[in-house]
């Protein structure tokens, strides 16, 4: 149990028993009237009180959570072209060109050449230095970016009227033939206290995009000086011909890609948490002081008092934290949740005014014993700091009641 300490609310506590100690010593009667006027009452009836709410300072433990990366991936083939290096058979959509045992052969006059090629057009022959051949690129390119945000987040909530009810237990210190009547007063209050809120902290997109690859692949041979080219279409499979009877081109390429990339699929995907808070007290008033009653009539009266608030709050706190998922903009996964419970008991002091009038009654014979009465009350009070998981809230229990009571002198 919490006990919380305020210079204001001391003082106002010190002079409140001061005023009903000079009260009790002013108003006191003679000896043979004490019997006769010091009189108790008690009454109780139901209220409505309103709080001032609370606020929260929220934390977060989805937006330290780590989000899943896309993939990313490039791929480009060049299909039966073949790679770029290397004496291998290479296919184009326009010819190919394969290695042969002489340009094989280490150490041959032939080597790193090769007769074993076919080309399909003139076009393809510049000049009798270089022989281009042409083939089609495939690939898959997939790539994907991640933004993320992260915000503080408070709220408040302000609750409405709740019901409760009050004991009030008066002592009378003066005659009650006098027009202005002094009582020392004790007041039991109970009422109910709840807030709710929430929000969201944190957010997080990721966007994945497959793209098609497509384009050509140019490979050049290079054409040994003085060899002549014949005329397309030509084509010469064999790997094994007459050593020096065709015409021959370097066995290996030198090759460039002209790739064209077209966007085939996007997915966006969202991350967001959502954050639900609430408190729920119950508080417990003790209040003391002076009243001060005025006999407007011989039946009806208006008082005021004020004095000291001791308030009882035991509180139960929660937070429910939940972090989804949404693919495009459709419905919502949750990926995970995280719940906190929290409570305590907490004292704080205040200081209360109370403004009541009511009326009197009972047997004509005897003095009015009994009464019934409309009170407001305002108090002023410190304020209970909680935590629940990572927030932090405070209660502000500065409040206003309106109520009735009945009751009777005892």
């Amino acid at each position: 149990m919490k006990i919380k300490n305020s210079k204001p609310i001391v003082f106002l506590s010190a002079l409140s028993v001061c005023t009903l100690f000079v009260s009790t010593a002013m108003a006191q009667p003679a000896p043979e009237e004490a019997g006769k006027d010091h009189r108790w009452s008690v009454s109780a009836g139901p209220l409505f009180r309103q709080f001032d709410g609370g606020q929260f300072t929220s934390g977060s433990r989805s937006s330290s959570a780590d989000i899943p990366g896309g993939q990313t991936a490039y791929t480009l083939s060049s299909g039966a072209a073949g790679p770029e290096t290397g004496e291998v058979l290479r296919e184009y959509s326009d010819g190919f060109v394969g290695p042969d045992t002489a340009g094989t052969t280490s150490g041959s006059l032939f080597e790193n050449t090769t007769s074993r090629y076919g080309f399909d057009r003139n076009s393809q022959n510049n000049g009798d230095t270089t022989l281009v051949f042409h083939a089609p690129l495939t690939g898959e390119q997939r790539l994907s970016s991640t933004s993320s945000s992260r915000n503080d987040l408070s709220w408040s909530d302000s609750p409405d009227y709740e019901p409760g009810v009050i004991i009030e237990i008066a002592y009378q210190l003066s005659p009650s033939e006098d027009t202005i009547t002094y009582f020392g007063q004790f007041s039991f209050l109970f009422s109910p206290l709840e807030i709710n809120g929430g929000g969201s902290t944190f957010e997080a997109t990721r966007t994945d995009t497959r793209n098609e690859l497509s384009g050509t692949l140019t490979d050049t041979y290079q054409v040994p000086t003085g060899v002549i080219l014949p005329l397309a279409p030509y084509s010469q499979s064999s790997a094994n011909p007459p050593p020096g009877f065709y015409p021959r081109i370097a066995d290996e390429p030198t090759r460039s890609m002209d790739p064209e990339s077209r966007t085939v699929s996007t997915d966006t995907l969202s991350w967001y948490n959502q954050i639900e808070e609430s408190v729920e007290a119950d508080v417990f008033t003790f209040s003391f002081g002076p009243e001060v009653q005025w006999s407007v009539t011989e039946a009806c009266f208006l008082s005021l008092s004020a004095g000291a608030a001791l308030h009882v709050v035991d509180w139960k706190a929660t937070h429910e934290e939940k972090l989804v998922k949404s693919t495009n903009g459709g419905s919502t996964e949750t990926v995970q949740t995280w719940k906190d419970r929290s409570s305590s008991t907490d004292i704080a002091w205040g200081g209360f005014a109370q403004l009541s009038g009511g009326t009197l009654f009972g047997p004509e014979t005897d003095p009015s014993r009994y009464f019934v009465q409309g009170f407001a009350r305002w108090e002023i009070t410190e304020d209970v700091n909680g935590q629940v998981g990572p927030s932090e809230f405070t209660l502000h229990l500065d409040s206003f009641s309106a109520g009735a009571m009945a009751g009777f002198f005892f």
